[in-house]
Formats: C-alpha cells, sequence, structure tokens
C-alpha cells in the first residue's frame, strides 16, 4: 500500500493560500513580484501591464481593496494523507 502526503500552506485562520489553493491562477512568485513593485512606488496599473494581470487583482495582493486571505503568511502545515492505489 503506497501513502500520498501533501503539504498545504493555510494562513493563521486555516484558509488555503498560494499555490496550495487549487484555485491559483498565478504563483507566489508573481505576487511577490507584483508586491516588490508596488514598494518600490510603481502604480497598480503599470503593475498589472508588466504582469499581465488586471489592476484590481493586483490591489487585492497588496492589500488595498479588502482581500487580504493572501497576504498573510502561512504560519502551519497541513499534512493529508490519502491511500493511492497502483
Amino acid at each position: 500500500m503506497l501513502t500520498k502526503i501533501e503539504i498545504l500552506f493555510c494562513n493563521a485562520i486555516g484558509k488555503l493560500v498560494g499555490t496550495s489553493h487549487g484555485m491559483v491562477r498565478h504563483g507566489d512568485d508573481v505576487v511577490a513580484k507584483a508586491r516588490e513593485m508596488h514598494a518600490a512606488g510603481v502604480g497598480y496599473r503599470a503593475i498589472g501591464k508588466a504582469l499581465g494581470v488586471h489592476r484590481s487583482t493586483v490591489q487585492s495582493w497588496v492589500g488595498k481593496s479588502g482581500n487580504k486571505s493572501r497576504n498573510v503568511e502561512p504560519v502551519r502545515i497541513k499534512v493529508c494523507s490519502r491511500t493511492v492505489r497502483p
């Protein structure tokens, strides 16, 4: 019998964040790049054009529009095991 172990990153309230979330469209590296650009003083539209995403998406990543679930650093790891049949 084989066992598959998955490591899932969660925020403080247990929600999946980053690439652990099944519906993620952009990787954590893109989000990090957007945050770096914003910290350097680049506007939302310019960041969006550079990364190929809408400006409101950039705003949510940076945390200005209320969607802060992706801005919380992972504080725990969920480990789930399932039996995999060959």
